[in-house]
C-alpha cells in the first residue's frame, strides 16, 4: 500500500481524471517537481501509475484500486506480434522490472 505522500500523489491524480503531467501532479498537491518525479517513478515501478517518455503520467489499475475508483479496462487475451515474424502469441504481464528498464531505455 503508498505512503501518505503516494497516497496524495495518486488522490491528485484522480482529481485530474486520471492522467496528467509531472508538474500537473506536482501542483495540484504542492510538491517541487523534483520530488514530484521521484514519488512517481517509485509508483510506476509499483505498478500504480503507468509513465510515457512524452512525459505523461496515467493512474493504471492498481492505482485506481488504491484511490477507490474507476479500473482501466483492459482487452482479454491482449495480443503481442513478435520482431521479425508474423505470427503472434500471447505475452505475459510486464514484470515492473521490465517497465522500469524500458523507460530508462526510452
Amino acid at each position: 500500500m503508498p505512503s501518505g505522500t503516494e497516497m496524495k500523489v495518486l488522490k491528485g491524480l484522480k482529481k485530474k481524471g486520471g492522467e496528467t503531467n509531472l508538474f500537473g501532479v506536482a501542483r495540484e498537491i504542492g510538491l517541487s517537481s523534483d520530488y514530484a518525479r521521484i514519488v512517481c517513478r517509485g509508483l510506476g515501478m509499483a505498478d500504480y501509475l503507468d509513465m510515457f517518455s512524452s512525459g505523461k503520467i496515467r493512474l493504471a489499475n492498481k492505482g485506481w484500486k488504491a484511490v477507490g475508483g474507476r479500473e482501466v479496462e483492459t482487452p482479454e487475451g491482449e495480443e503481442a506480434t513478435e520482431e521479425g515474424s508474423g505470427e503472434s502469441k500471447k505475452k505475459g504481464p510486464e514484470t515492473p522490472h521490465e517497465k522500469y528498464n524500458r523507460w530508462m531505455s526510452s
